[in-house]
């Protein structure tokens, strides 16, 4: 077999690539469903609304720190603020030992972004 036959029918055996598609996973994921009625009452998992008025003390803190509101927020948040959540989490759930708060610690702007992140994980993890 000569190394042209070779490289040939590596190339053949090698799977097509897949094609993308760039719209939101949550569009995408919506036209997958949209023709399935469910056994069971529908959880949304959608957007919620605030359900609170903003508390008075807020709107000063909002004002003194404006100039922060034109960049994204970091994705870790801030140490102190792991720090606590680990500590609630390992309190709250009676965890046989405590959360490491760099390591096993994710900051989220909400369950639907959890959501998503962990049917990633879940993917690649096959």
């Amino acid at each position: 077999m000569s190394m042209t036959t070779a490289s040939a029918e590596r190339e053949l055996a090698r799977p097509a690539p897949r094609k993308t598609d760039a719209r939101s996973p949550f569009v995408r994921l919506a036209e997958l469903i949209a023709d399935i009625t469910p056994g069971k009452p529908v959880i949304d998992l959608g957007v919620g609304e605030p359900k609170h008025g903003v508390p008075a003390f807020v709107a000063p803190v909002l004002a003194a720190h404006i100039n922060g509101f034109g960049q994204y927020p970091r994705n870790e948040g801030t140490l102190p603020f792991r720090e606590a959540a680990a500590d609630w989490a390992s309190r709250r759930f009676k965890l046989a030992r405590a959360l490491d708060p760099n390591g096993e610690l994710l900051v989220l702007n909400g369950s639907r972004e959890g959501l998503f992140l962990a049917s990633i994980v879940a993917r690649l993890g096959r």
